[in-house]
């Protein structure tokens, strides 16, 4: 070969070392290292800059390990991974692996052996972070989701049981059984929509309202401060304002031309927390011989249901004045982290 042709190949050698030099520096969105035979780092790109926050001049020399986490180099990840690529041609590398802050991140890639007649690695690698974080968090929500599903069912389950048992005929089952369900569904729908695991109690009680046909006018006033009720804690107060609401447009406030209904409730600072206690007044109908027929499910509710789901204390009084109902618990009761129904 002549000086010429000498001279040719030495500038395409250096032509092709300076694409390939090129080629690694725009590759910015993923980490490229290379390894000699005893994985100690001899090249490493502007993505693994970007990506691991070391510079080149930091990490040349030094252990490819220096990116895998603590526990895994402890438990001789890094080492599997060579032999696994020097066996197979290839080796996956999907886990958590170290910055230079300390910090993790989720990094996705493959490790090559080289073929060059050097003994040495090539490892590919992107930062999926964003992805892995996100699919624990769609992991976590469907958790949730399940441990939610199985608590309605199961308050669906012991409403129905419960309604049969107090339902004198079929037709009275449907129509007070399809009551329950539609206070369950518009708490489900309230929470749901607004992302938020808890529910404003004016909200609650005007919506359980409304769905009688009665709104806040000069017979019903709703007064108390703000006050947000966890998920469980909001259901099973709902479905006693639903009784309620029920029993006065069937037999109390609501159902005579001169009721009134006044609801209030209050904070009541403890050493534990604070308390809610909610009253319920109606005006204007007396009940000199006690409760109204079919207000045993509405009754049970109030006096053992809530104590049992809250911790309330309650008192349900039916007399020539009216109906009064008052309802206390530490507002910490209803919390997500529940045991399951």
């Amino acid at each position: 070969m002549g000086k010429d042709e000498d001279h040719t190949a030495l500038l395409a050698l250096r032509a092709s070392a300076a694409r390939y030099k090129l080629i690694l520096e725009s590759s910015t969105e993923f980490a490229i290292i290379a390894a000699d035979g005893d994985r100690r780092i001899t090249e490493w790109n502007a993505g693994a800059e970007k990506i691991f926050q070391w510079r080149e001049e930091e990490v040349l020399g030094r252990s490819a390990d220096l990116i895998f986490t603590e526990e895994d180099r402890a438990n001789g990840a890094a080492a599997r991974e060579a032999s696994t690529a020097d066996a197979t041609g290839r080796a996956l590398d999907d886990r958590w692996h170290l910055r230079k802050d300390g910090t993790r991140l989720w990094g996705s890639g493959m490790m090559f052996p080289l073929r060059d007649g050097s003994r040495g690695y090539l490892k590919i690698l992107y930062d999926r972070t964003e992805h892995r974080n996100a699919e624990e968090r769609q992991k976590l929500l469907l958790g949730e989701l399940q441990h939610r599903v199985r608590n309605i069912l199961a308050v669906v389950r012991s409403l129905a049981r419960r309604t049969i048992e107090m339902s004198p005929n079929l037709q009275e089952f449907e129509q007070a059984f399809d009551g329950r369900l539609a206070t369950l569904a518009r708490t489900q729908n309230v929470l749901t929509r607004s992302g938020d695991v808890a529910l404003e109690l004016g909200e609650l009680i005007r919506d359980e309202l409304a769905a009688v046909g009665a709104s806040v006018g000069d017979r019903v006033s709703v007064q108390g401060p703000d006050v947000k009720l966890r998920r469980r804690a909001a259901e099973v107060v709902a479905l006693a304002a639903h009784e309620l609401a029920t029993n006065a447009l069937k037999h109390g406030a609501l159902a005579v031309p001169d009721g009134r209904l006044d609801v209030r409730w209050r904070l009541i600072p403890s050493s534990d927390g604070p308390l809610l206690s909610m009253e319920w007044c109606e005006r204007g109908v007396s009940f000199p011989s006690g409760p109204p027929p079919g207000s045993g499910f509405g009754r049970e509710l109030i006096e053992q249901g809530l104590p049992y789901e809250l911790g309330a204390a309650t008192s349900l009084e039916f007399d020539v004045e009216g109906l009064r109902a008052t309802i206390q618990f530490p507002l910490g009761h209803g919390d997500e982290g529940e045991q399951d129904a």
